[in-house]
């Protein structure tokens, strides 16, 4: 360009090894997975009605921005922030008694009806 040779600094990125925060990145992006995995858990329910439907439902199941749920959706978040994890597991938690209780009710009324059916 201005007919400059560049100068070698005698540092190459080879030699620096790998940065610190390369040590805590696969805990990070485990997060992040794990993450990802509760907000597609949130959003398969609604799957039938469409996709823009089921993310603005679970955006407010979840109680997150309906752009974060997309970014999850979509893979694109990098980093989870603490409160949001935490926030984001207890939702989890909850969603996942509530099911066992539709669960356990239904396994109820089955089992009553398998019972009239066995009675004489």
């Amino acid at each position: 360009m201005l007919g400059i040779p560049p100068k070698p600094l005698g540092i190459s990125p080879k030699d620096l090894g790998e940065p610190p925060k390369a040590a805590a990145m696969p805990h990070a992006s485990a997060i992040v997975g794990e993450m990802e995995g509760i907000v597609r858990a949130a959003v398969d329910p609604h799957r039938p009605d469409g996709i823009k439907v089921a993310l603005a439902r679970a955006a407010r199941t979840l109680n997150l921005p309906a752009r974060r749920v997309r970014a999850y959706w979509h893979g694109e978040v990098r980093s989870v922030r603490a409160d949001e994890a935490d926030h984001l597991r207890r939702v989890h938690r909850e969603l996942l008694a509530a099911e066992l209780r539709r669960l356990d009710a239904q396994a109820d009324l089955l089992r009553a009806r398998l019972r009239e059916c066995r009675a004489p």
